[in-house]
């Protein structure tokens, strides 16, 4: 109040315009004060404060910091934060502000250090009770267990898509048999007979003519099979394999497991078994796999023959046409003692030289001109048909026609591979005799004769079921027989020499090792 008083005194009574003594401003804190001259007219303004800068301090308003509302938007605290920050920085800097990904708790400082948007209740940290823990622990248990069965469910779907997709490449093969849905409704019939054994030969020869669909040549081969061992000769006599292991059941599982010597050559050998059929063009591929599982098995259940360059072919045909490996070893082990090819496959290759003897007499006496023309020309069945034999025509020839040779040959047996290879080169006959030297007409029965259309494969099939030997290749084994024992009459007498000195031999050795232990002992 007396400051306000002092005011209106000096705005209504100024001082006189005596002259005074000038004064010296003394600063003292925040207020300012001066002393006047002396005064007649009043003693009480010898010191009076600096009404002016009081009334600046009053009338003028004092700055005030902004402040921020609590309903104001996160975001434009962001916002006007980040232009702020801007405004200090430099073009670059703004530029990579811009172009940065801002982090999910908060916007990048310049400093590089994160200003989190966190609420002031976070910072209050609960403390979680047993329940608490107890509820996550089973939570993240079901979670587990939830993520272990999708995982199951998933491997599931792959193995079964993978699966799907061997299947369809499994017998993806050009067939020279068409089907427009009666072949499939004849064999439906013929394997849902409830007697199959009594088909008559006739009968089976007529629907193999017209041709098996690949998919079901897996059943219809054991049927096949089946039928031959029932309407066998009782006067037929079996095979010493037949006889010493035939009788007793087989676990396929337990020679699956065993170990032969004959692995090493069986894993070569896989890798030139059809490498360009997809099932089998990988060394870890399914085809691969079933394929060493029936050879293995197989060698350890005939160890006399063990295993033999040329079965790898066999077996990959009976893997693509079966659902199992059980199922393919079952073809396997029958072709080779049911239908008598185990013996093309022994050390000796003695049976594999009678049926090239017996070819060779088919030919000079049905096909003289092919004969005459490859004897000209010094080649020997031994160039052209031992893989024919040894392979059943897997190995040279196109897989859907190698698959029709193997339905004949279930139908009728051995025969019927002599009867490919007669229509055959009756098929071929003017090609081969136009080739005039030894090289061009090998190169054409080893490279262009196996290369076949579906229309010839089945002109050459229809050719093979016509022709008719009858009793030739009996009479013809009777023939090579006697030959062998007239041509090499000291045969059997060197192989009784070569064991005699074989066992001397390892009597020696025998004596040796006791001579040596005699020694040690005594010394």
């Amino acid at each position: 109040d007396a400051v306000k008083a002092l005011s209106i005194l000096a705005v209504s009574k100024p001082p006189s315009p005596t002259p005074q003594r000038a004064s010296t401003p003394t600063p003292t804190g925040d207020k300012a004060s001066f002393s006047v001259g002396d005064s007649a007219e009043s003693p009480v303004l010898r010191k009076v404060p600096n009404f002016m800068y009081i009334m600046k301090k009053v009338t003028t308003p004092p700055t005030r910091k902004k402040t921020i509302e609590a309903d104001t938007p996160v975001s434009t605290l962001k916002s006007s934060h980040s232009r702020d920050i801007r405004r200090k920085m430099s073009f670059r800097q703004s530029i990579y502000m811009k172009v940065q990904t801002p982090n999910r708790q908060g916007v990048d400082a310049p400093d590089g250090k994160l200003s989190p948007d966190k609420d002031s209740s976070s910072d209050v940290k609960q403390e979680k009770t047993g329940d608490d823990y107890r509820k996550l622990w089973k939570k993240a248990i079901n979670e587990q267990i939830m993520l272990l069965r999708m995982e199951k469910v998933n491997l599931n779907l792959m193995a079964e898509m993978e699966s799907a997709e061997m299947k369809r490449h499994k017998l993806s093969y050009e067939d020279s048999v068409s089907d427009d849905g009666s072949l499939h409704s004849l064999w439906n019939d013929v394997l849902a007979t409830s007697e199959p054994h009594k088909l008559t030969f006739d009968e089976l020869k007529a629907a193999v003519l017209n041709g098996i669909p690949k998919d079901r040549r897996g059943e219809v081969w054991p049927l096949l099979a089946r039928h031959k061992r029932q309407s066998a000769s009782l006067f037929s006599r079996p095979t010493p394999a037949q006889d010493t292991t035939d009788s007793r059941p087989v676990d396929f599982q337990e020679l699956k497991e065993s170990q032969t010597p004959y692995q090493h050559q069986i894993y070569i050998d896989l890798g030139r078994t059809f490498p360009h059929q997809r099932y089998f063009s990988s060394a870890a591929s399914p085809g691969q796999k079933a394929m060493y599982s029936v050879l293995k098995a197989y060698s350890v259940l005939d160890p006399e023959l063990g295993y033999c360059q040329g079965l790898s072919f066999v077996a990959a045909v009976f893997v693509i046409h079966t659902k199992s490996e059980v199922d393919a070893f079952g073809l396997f082990k029958s072709l080779l003692r049911d239908y008598d090819f185990r013996n093309l496959y022994l050390p000796d290759m003695q049976t594999l030289q009678l049926r090239l003897y017996q070819l060779s007499r088919l030919l000079h006496d049905l096909q003289p001109q092919v004969y005459q023309h490859l004897d000209d020309l010094d080649i020997p069945p031994f160039l052209y048909a031992a893989p024919w034999f040894l392979t059943v025509f897997a190995s040279q020839f196109p897989l859907g026609f190698s698959a029709r040779v193997m339905d004949c040959v279930f139908l009728e047996g051995e025969e019927a591979v002599f009867k490919i290879i007669l229509s055959l080169l009756e098929y071929f006959k003017h090609d081969i005799l136009s080739c005039g030297d030894f090289e061009s007409t090998t190169d054409f029965l080893k490279n262009s004769l196996p290369r076949l259309s579906q229309h010839v494969a089945n002109e050459i099939i229809a050719g093979a079921c016509q022709t008719e030997l009858g009793t030739k290749l009996q009479m013809f084994e009777v023939e090579y027989t006697v030959l062998r024992e007239a041509m090499l009459p000291n045969t059997e007498v060197d192989d009784e020499l070569r064991q005699t000195v074989r066992i001397l031999r390892d009597e020696v050795a025998r004596l040796k090792e006791e001579n040596a232990d005699i020694r040690r002992k005594w010394r």
